[in-house]
């Protein structure tokens, strides 16, 4: 309505989608919904999305409509003292010989989460001397206690902790005290929590939903996985955790991809000229 509004009062419109699932935006919704859905993408000047499978799929739409990729960013930050990392892994009881895999960001089946779980009785086979990080609030409602109920329920609770809500400003003494990053979602946009990883210089394990593959050159910044495959999660970690060279290839890969495609100061250059084409 708003839109609507803008255009019969002659303004230029900009449109930013940051969808996460197409078919239920557009892919297998109602007939009416998808009338809806074109008259609105009819509308503005530009419309901005974050990766190109949503440009694509704007264009079969109708080729006319301009879309552009403008992707997610989060600003650099000094890494963290190592004091502070050392006192927040004796705050955990994490020993520094273990070998730390975290997960931060929602907590919930989208996430991967229950996967996690699975993939860490795996590991367990071969090696006890790890833990796991779950760090964020439920997704959904109820799914923080059944997390909790898989994790007991499987004799997890000294290798799996659950450390809820922490503040922003918190995430890189997470990421920093973390050998390995762990997103395993079953659909996503662009996750910020994969930038905030990149941007610490960490190993990511993630799956090929969404942006994730335009995020992430598997075995250069990254492994990815198929979602609901716990055993590649555990392949996948037990391939970084017995591989010292490719987790510092991997980590130095992650970092420069940040640099190159993430940073504020280059995405920031192209949402100005953006602006500057809506307003000559």
């Amino acid at each position: 309505m708003v839109m609507v509004v803008a255009f019969l009062a002659s303004s230029r419109v900009l449109l930013h989608l940051h969808g996460t699932d197409w078919e239920k935006f557009y892919g297998s919704v109602s007939r009416f919904r998808r009338i809806y859905v074109r008259l609105g993408l009819a509308i503005p000047k530009r419309i901005v999305v974050l990766y190109d499978l949503w440009a694509q799929n704007i264009r079969k739409i109708d080729p006319k409509i301009n879309v552009r990729v403008i992707r997610n960013f989060v600003p650099d930050c000094p890494k963290p003292q190592q004091v502070s990392l050392d006192s927040l892994r004796e705050k955990l009881g994490i020993r520094q010989e273990e070998f730390l895999i975290s997960s931060i960001g929602r907590v919930g089946w989208r996430k991967g989460s229950f996967d996690i779980v699975q993939a860490v009785k795996q590991l367990l086979v071969d090696n006890s001397n790890f833990k796991v990080l779950l760090v964020g609030g439920e997704e959904l409602q109820g799914e923080m206690n059944n997390i909790k109920k898989a994790v007991d329920d499987n004799g997890l609770g000294y290798t799996i902790k659950l450390i809820g809500e922490i503040k922003i400003s918190d995430v890189p003494l997470y990421l920093g005290i973390s050998d390995v990053f762990v997103l395993p979602s079953y659909y996503e946009g662009m996750p910020m929590s994969i930038i905030e990883a990149m941007r610490a210089g960490k190993p990511i394990i993630s799956t090929t939903v969404g942006a994730i593959p335009d995020m992430i050159e598997s075995g250069v910044s990254g492994i990815l996985v198929n979602p609901g495959q716990p055993e590649e999660i555990a392949s996948a970690v037990t391939k970084l955790r017995n591989d010292p060279i490719l987790r510092k290839k991997i980590s130095k890969g992650a970092r420069n991809a940040f640099e190159q495609g993430f940073e504020t100061s280059k995405v920031v250059l192209d949402i100005n000229n953006l602006y500057k084409e809506m307003i000559e």
